[in-house]
């Protein structure tokens, strides 16, 4: 995500320019694809979803980027209630050797003012898609192509 972040706006979660913030306060053995579904509800509890929109709108953020399909929906539908954005299918096909492979992400896109009726400082771009770059690091430069263009 550093490299992501730091390509795409100049950031750094080294200087302080950026930051990260999980769906959840809680630590995790497991990544989020290995919980159980009790194990998911018991960590983004209403607590947990009153913290991060705390987080949110106590401070100045330029964009917030949602790394994978759990954390969009969680972000966007359940704690910020936003519905309205916009959906794109980015797609690159590369070819090794004799064989092509086509690579499909989904991505996710809204600029607000506002986030559950407070006024923003600055608009802020919300940009997220659906696969976890740690697991498919491969799709890293379509998703960075795709939001330098927003």
């Amino acid at each position: 995500m550093e490299k992501l972040i730091n390509d795409i706006s100049g950031a750094s979660y080294l200087n302080g320019s950026a930051c990260h913030l999980d769906i959840s306060q809680w630590a995790t053995k497991d990544t989020w694809g290995k919980l159980k579904e009790h194990q998911r509800k018991a960590i983004t509890g209403k607590s947990d979803l009153d913290l991060l929109r705390q987080q949110v709108l106590t401070n100045n953020y330029e964009i917030i980027l949602l790394n994978g399909a759990t954390t969009s929906e969680v972000f966007l539908n359940q704690c910020f209630n936003i519905y309205d954005y916009k959906t794109i299918t980015l797609q690159k096909t590369t070819r090794v050797k004799e064989e092509k492979t086509l690579s499909k992400v989904e991505g996710y896109y809204v600029e607000v003012n506002e986030l559950l009726g407070k006024k923003l400082k600055n608009p802020t771009k919300i940009i997220g898609w659906n696969d976890y770059i740690q697991k498919k690091p491969s799709n890293i430069e379509l998703i960075k192509s795709w939001i330098k263009t927003l």
